[in-house]
């Protein structure tokens, strides 16, 4: 899939939403106009761009003076497309880095349960990774223990009360993972962080990572 290189954009406020024409039809993102390094948000399997915790964490990454952008996958949200075609969503993810690039050099990924596995998956692309309830999957004929053999800095957070994707596949990534690299356990946390306090903490947490190794 190619980008196209005219995109569309409907100025609101601080905030541009933004339509990349695919073959698929388009990709529908919304971008958090910080000025400063791009980070892109990978959502869930069933999840999408408009979830409060992207919108929380956009909102503060603009306030530390990054562009933040959050986008649907196919078959979510305002992309249409078939939300089973994993492939598809790995040439999704790559779409919308590859137009990112317009906005700055450095680019760092955030990505939640299957989001997570894709930014790990194409971290050789980034500056850095935030994953969130990692899922140890391959897709296709990218593997994750190969990705991890060069991988960026990475943060791995993980609820040890997760219901869906066990802590202790997170812990795998994490041993798999190339320096420099951080474990960090939310107690109670669920796979949703759906407790407001931990939903906090995790956005503060991948906040403060990416502007560490942004330095």
């Amino acid at each position: 899939m190619s980008v196209h290189k005219i995109p569309l954009y409907f100025e609101l406020k601080n905030l541009s939403v933004l339509i990349i024409k695919e073959k698929i039809g388009e990709i529908s993102a919304v971008i958090h106009k910080g000025g400063g390094p791009v980070v892109i948000a990978f959502h869930g399997f069933e999840s999408f761009k408009d979830s409060p915790k992207y919108v929380l964490m956009g909102n503060e990454f603009e306030k530390a003076g990054f562009t933040f952008i959050r986008f649907d996958f196919r078959g979510c949200g305002e992309t249409p497309g078939d939300k089973y075609d994993l492939d598809g969503r790995i040439q999704d993810a790559i779409s919308v880095y590859e137009h990112s690039k317009k906005f700055s050099e450095k680019i760092f990924f955030v990505g939640s349960s299957l989001g997570a596995t894709i930014s790990i998956l194409i971290g050789n692309k980034a500056n850095g990774i935030v994953a969130l309830c990692p899922p140890f999957t391959d897709i296709g004929k990218l593997k994750m223990k190969d990705a991890l053999k060069q991988n960026p800095p990475i943060l791995i957070i993980h609820g040890n009360n997760d219901e869906t994707v066990p802590i202790e596949e997170g812990k795998k990534i994490f041993q798999l993972a190339k320096p420099p690299k951080e474990f960090f356990e939310v107690s109670g946390g669920d796979h949703r962080f759906s407790d407001p306090n931990h939903l906090n903490l995790v956005i503060q947490k991948t906040v403060e990572f990416i502007k560490k190794i942004n330095q």
